[in-house]
Order: C-alpha cells, then sequence, then structure tokens
C-alpha cells in the first residue's frame, strides 16, 4: 500500500514538473492567453487526477481568483497594498482547494504552485540582470 501510494507521489511529482517546464516555456514568450491558462488548468486537474466535481470546483475557484488578481493589477495600487490583497486572494483560494481536494491532492497543488511562483522569481531576477 505504501508503495503504491509513493509509486502515485513519484509520477505525480515527475508530471508536475513536466508541466512546470510546459509553463516556463510559455513564459518565456510572455503572458499566457486564455486558451493556454485554460490548458494549464485543464493538464493539472488531469494529473491531480479530479473526478468530474472536484475538475468543475478546480477550475472556477482558478478563474475566479485569476480574474481578482486581473482586477487587482488594473486598480494600481501601492505595492505593498497590492502584495496584501494578493496575499488575501491567495489564502482565500488554498481555503477554497482545501475544501475540495484530498490531502494528496492539495499536497500536490501547493507544491505545484510553490514551483511555479519560484521559477517566475528566477525569471524575474534573469530579465533584470538583462536589463542591467
Amino acid at each position: 500500500m505504501k508503495n503504491q501510494k509513493m509509486r502515485k507521489t513519484i509520477v505525480m511529482t515527475i508530471l508536475l514538473l513536466g508541466l512546470i517546464t510546459s509553463i516556463q516555456a510559455q513564459n518565456r514568450r510572455g503572458r499566457m492567453s486564455a486558451e493556454d491558462r485554460e490548458e494549464q488548468i485543464e493538464q493539472l486537474a488531469e494529473e491531480l487526477m479530479l473526478d468530474d466535481l472536484q475538475k468543475y470546483s478546480f477550475k472556477n475557484i482558478l478563474k475566479k481568483t485569476t480574474n481578482q488578481r486581473s482586477e487587482l493589477m488594473q486598480q494600481g495600487l501601492e505595492r505593498e497594498e497590492m502584495r496584501d490583497r494578493f496575499e488575501e486572494i491567495q489564502i482565500s483560494e488554498n481555503e477554497e482547494m482545501k475544501k475540495i481536494l484530498d490531502q494528496d491532492q492539495y499536497d500536490q497543488f501547493i507544491e505545484y504552485k510553490k514551483k511555479l511562483r519560484d521559477e517566475r522569481r528566477k525569471n524575474t531576477k534573469a530579465e533584470g540582470r538583462r536589463k542591467e
């Protein structure tokens, strides 16, 4: 039983790394289109092995929080205020995800987001060095 769970976790990690690599390539080309974002959400939902109800809720939560972030970006807030509001959206998103995902799925989702955030930071730093 433990070996099977471990195998499943390893497979999911490999799949998530593949997805992250794909996203990185898209990020290098610029912002993702709505179609790319939808495809990314679909791939992640499949990799997390969501059932139909989970997938529906998962997509709705991500679309809602994406829209909230986009609206927030348009408001022209001070950096600190924007960071605080983004964090509030993030906390809300995580709380909603906890309600629909089992613990393994939630852990994999959080790990995916952490890796994605780290990659964005790395890319941002690299872009800053190129501008200098």
